[in-house]
């Protein structure tokens, strides 16, 4: 485990590094800009917590203010644009009740939680998640060849973060960098197995990151004009990498969007290119079928986790959020605004639970949206991925289309990390998309 002197210090040094990249080499601050953003280590800890995912986007958009680089204005995230706009607003107006009649945040602050858990819980939440919007423009709109090395960063991010975790499994028996020793391990019937978080943090987290790379690969594979053995190889590396992560949320996740991109491949591609699917994803499950510490992985962690005398839902932090909408059920429609769900849940919340001394975040990112801006902003959210899927497939980007679909609503069944991640391929596939047009309509 790093010490938060040096971690903060590598953070640091990164930092600076790709702040000299973005004005002298665009290319290679693009790439590793992508590369740092589904990592978790080495992250600023020092006096606050400043992951990645939350730093390059803003950053980009800087460097391009400073070096006074052309724009490409993309429709599709104009609507994005207006989206984090509903969002502000809902969440502004909860703001307001909050510090003026609410006072929720008493109850965090009685908790012993410090001031941005609790009074400036709201404006950090939104604060926040602008930021992880801004990951969208992360790619300059002046030449393909950074679209590609956005997406290329960000693979080689997840393939570094799989391999430092499955070397500590080798080295430690624990393939994450925690003080808390049972987070890296499972039982899987008779056997203790290492799970796998990498330089990603919690194994969910890499999960989520892989969920996304995995569909986008799938994309590439399935509805691109051609595949290269490169693309076969990290996918193959990025599946192993998210079954080692042993995570409920993002084996869901991936099968939701493996049957999304199936029912789309069927109904649009040719029959060779389904064929292409079919060979695909039936390889996979047999492979994965043959394998005994599969059906008993399965078996402990979804359906045991889900049915089973050991079942944890009644505790988990995403469920908090049913009871508060069962009692105001009009406050589903528009949400509580960002942190607000937080402050809502606290007097559900267990007193031992509490001594997590963490307000209870939904983890889970179509819950984070459901409970912070509600049906409507939920509806909102799928209205631009439609949107952008849509504006893709008009310029010919059949592979970028079906990403952003496919990948969008995976995103919003794992963990919300996976946002950032999906946000640089979808914005980096639209840029390119947008580009090759021009140049094919000159």
């Amino acid at each position: 485990m790093l010490s938060p002197v040096v971690e903060s210090g590598l953070f640091g040094a990164l930092f600076l590094l790709l702040f000299v990249l973005g004005l002298t080499n665009v290319r290679a601050f693009v790439w590793l800009a992508a590369f740092l953003t589904p990592l978790m280590t080495p992250r600023l800890t020092l006096a606050i917590g400043i992951d990645w995912h939350k730093v390059v986007g803003p950053l980009a958009l800087l460097l391009a203010v400073l070096a006074r680089r052309p724009r490409l204005e993309l429709p599709e995230l104009r609507s994005l644009k207006l989206w984090l706009l509903y969002a502000s607003v809902v969440s502004v107006v909860w703001m307001f009740a909050e510090y003026t009649v609410l006072h929720r945040y008493w109850l965090a602050e009685a908790m012993g939680l410090g001031a941005a858990q609790s009074v400036y819980k709201m404006p950090v939440q939104l604060g926040t998640f602008a930021l992880v919007v801004a990951s969208a423009w992360l790619v300059p709109r002046s030449g393909v060849a950074h679209a590609n090395a956005a997406s290329d960063g960000l693979i080689w991010g997840c393939v570094a973060s799989i391999a430092f975790g499955l070397v500590l499994v080798a080295v430690t028996g624990r393939g994450m960098l925690s003080q808390n020793e049972m987070q890296g391990i499972i039982e899987v019937g008779t056997v203790t197995v290492g799970r796998i978080g990498g330089l990603s943090g919690e194994p969910k987290m890499l999960g989520a990151v892989l969920v996304v790379t995995n569909l986008f690969l799938l994309c590439k594979i399935v509805f691109g004009p051609k595949y290269s053995r490169k693309q076969l190889v990290l996918l193959a590396t990025c599946t192993v990498g998210l079954y080692a992560t042993y995570s409920t949320s993002a084996w869901v996740a991936f099968a939701l969007g493996v049957a999304v991109l199936g029912y789309t491949s069927l109904r649009e591609l040719r029959s060779s290119r389904w064929h292409r699917f079919a060979a695909i994803a039936l390889l996979g499950v047999a492979g994965a079928l043959s394998t005994p510490t599969f059906r008993d992985a399965v078996e402990e962690r979804l359906a045991g986790r889900l049915t089973g005398r050991t079942s944890e839902v009644e505790r988990q932090k995403d469920n908090f959020l049913w009871p508060v909408l069962e009692r105001d059920p009009i406050h589903g429609i528009w949400g509580f605004g960002f942190g607000g769900t937080d402050l809502e849940v606290i007097p559900l919340v267990p007193a031992t639970e509490r001594a997590y001394r963490r307000t209870p975040t939904a983890a889970v990112t179509g819950m984070r949206f459901l409970g912070d801006t509600g049906v409507l902003g939920v509806l909102g959210f799928l209205a631009v991925l439609w949107y952008w899927s849509r504006s893709m497939r008009a310029r010919g980007s059949t592979d970028g289309a079906a990403f952003v679909l496919v990948g969008g609503i995976a995103t919003m069944s794992c963990s919300i990390n996976a946002l950032p991640c999906f946000l640089v391929l979808a914005g980096a596939e639209s840029a390119a998309s947008t580009l090759k047009a021009k140049d094919a309509y000159g």
